[in-house]
């Protein structure tokens, strides 16, 4: 088992003279905006700020991305983002994940990818494998798409993934089956909230199946739970600092994350025989 290492995280630091996108940051929509979030200046059906509903139920904001099918603008599934804060070298992040809450609210299953253009030669590319998105009128699930050179496809243009990733201009959310850099052309609906890139070092990928938590993003509390007896429990942040941290002993635990600022954590829990991470979005 892979387990966080911690010293890694705590000392690593990232240049950022070149770039504006940075670990972290996320698109919670609290604001009561799309937070550059758009499929078109002349999209007859822009994204939508949805004020309650969310993950988190009541009060919690989300976007709303709907698709016409047929041609022409507004008929495909996809938005994107050309503001700073999401635009420049995504290679300083080093290997990440691009994670979201999404709901089907559609009538077709949904193939979510997330689309990059960048690079000298402004070339486009789409992550290879999607993610299939089940139609739920009320299930909200928590994806995460890997952001790395080894996971893109090239669809238009000279440039290497690696390339891409150095400069991106442009970032895509969409559905497509198809390995494509444009939306697929259906009648489609997609509910989005909390998306923010993590950085994937450090992480634990192989977690006992019996470790859960719940909700997620979480607002106030994280309930944390598991088949066996955990012991204690630390709460850090993407940069390795204990931000939490307390004894458990039983198989239940309620954790107050009140105190907390919005964003990205990593809870790593411990039992007598192993210990394992999960990450977490404080919203």
């Amino acid at each position: 088992m892979k387990k966080i290492t911690l010293i890694a995280i705590t000392f690593m630091t990232f240049s950022v003279a070149s770039a504006q996108i940075s670990e972290g940051i996320i698109s919670d929509f609290e604001d009561g905006t799309t937070q550059g979030w758009s499929n078109g200046e002349t999209s007859p059906n822009p994204p939508v700020n949805i004020p309650t509903g969310g993950p988190s139920g009541t009060d919690d904001n989300f976007i709303e991305e709907e698709s016409a099918g047929g041609s022409g603008p507004g008929s495909r599934l996809v938005m994107f983002n050309e503001n700073s804060e999401w635009l420049g070298d995504y290679s300083q992040i080093g290997p990440a994940e691009m994670v979201m809450n999404i709901k089907n609210a559609g009538n077709e299953e949904l193939f979510i990818r997330i689309g990059l253009a960048g690079g000298p030669d402004e070339t486009e590319m789409v992550t290879s494998d999607p993610i299939s998105v089940p139609v739920s009128q009320t299930d909200w699930t928590l994806i995460g798409i890997p952001v790395d050179e080894f996971s893109f496809t090239v669809t238009d243009g000279d440039d290497t993934p690696a390339q891409v990733l150095q400069d991106v201009i442009e970032i895509r959310i969409l559905s497509n089956e198809d390995v494509d850099f444009r939306g697929a052309a259906i009648v489609g609906k997609m509910h989005i909230d909390n998306i923010g890139i993590f950085g994937a070092i450090g992480f634990d990928d192989n977690l006992i199946e019996t470790f859960s938590i719940s909700p997620n993003p979480a607002l106030n509390r994280l309930n944390i739970s598991s088949q066996v007896q955990m012991q204690e429990y630390s709460i850090y942040s993407l940069l390795g600092a204990t931000v939490a941290q307390g004894l458990i002993d039983a198989n239940e635990k309620q954790i107050n994350i009140s105190d907390l600022s919005s964003g990205p954590y990593i809870i790593e829990v411990s039992s007598e025989k192993s210990t394992t991470t999960k990450k977490f979005i404080k919203r």
